[in-house]
């Protein structure tokens, strides 16, 4: 059930997901967050994937939130980004990484990420 999700403190979610993108082959690393960055994600050939997941207790997550990690994406010469929240995103959001390198992860994909033992990670759009 994705709702247990938000009962997890910041560190304790922080630590499971580091554990979860470590299974797939990422090295990982703490940002301070200063910028919406919570992760550092680098891959095996050297792209450079940045994550935020401090709103994973948010019920909806809005187009200008994802916006904005774009932006800091691209500032940061990632190749992609992953928005994760325990609830969902509004359609204008998902309109809005449509077709561009970002990963939003949902309640239900938030929960099989950090269960699931290693799979690919699809390669950035």
């Amino acid at each position: 059930d994705p709702t247990k999700l938000c009962s997890l403190s910041y560190e304790n979610m922080q630590s499971a997901l580091i554990a979860a993108f470590q299974r797939r082959n990422f090295s990982v690393q703490v940002a301070d967050g200063g910028d919406g960055v919570d992760l550092l994600l680098h891959a095996a050939n050297g792209d450079l994937w940045i994550v935020n997941f401090r709103n994973w207790q948010v019920a909806v997550i809005d187009a200008p939130a994802i916006g904005k990690l774009f932006g800091v994406m691209a500032a940061k010469g990632a190749v992609a980004c992953i928005f994760l929240t325990s609830g969902g995103f509004t359609v204008e959001a998902v309109r809005f990484a449509n077709g561009q390198p970002i990963h939003l992860v949902d309640g239900p994909q938030l929960l099989d990420l950090l269960q699931s033992p290693a799979q690919p990670v699809a390669a950035a759009a």
